[in-house]
């Protein structure tokens, strides 16, 4: 006896709704790469260099939220980059 399954559709046939929560977990998954990135960074940043930056280390992750758009920037620097607060 033969097992004949069909093969799964190529991705171009997902319905609309799938198609955005895969590109809303691929941007998730984008997202938390970066900020993994960025961390690793900032761990080699020592006192006087973010100091320059006018950042704290403590301050850092919360900085990174408001440019990525997660939070409501409250910075001046994000501000004026990204417009008036929404």
């Amino acid at each position: 006896m033969h097992d004949h399954t069909t093969p799964a559709p190529p991705p171009w046939w997902l319905p609309p709704r799938q198609w955005l929560a895969r590109c809303r977990a691929l941007w998730r998954d984008l997202i938390g790469a970066w900020h993994l990135a960025m961390a690793r960074e900032a761990r080699e940043l020592d006192d006087a260099a973010l100091r320059d930056l006018g950042l704290s280390r403590g301050e850092l992750r919360s900085y990174l939220a408001e440019v990525d758009g997660l939070v409501e920037p409250t910075r001046r620097r994000v501000i004026d980059r990204h417009g008036s607060p929404r």
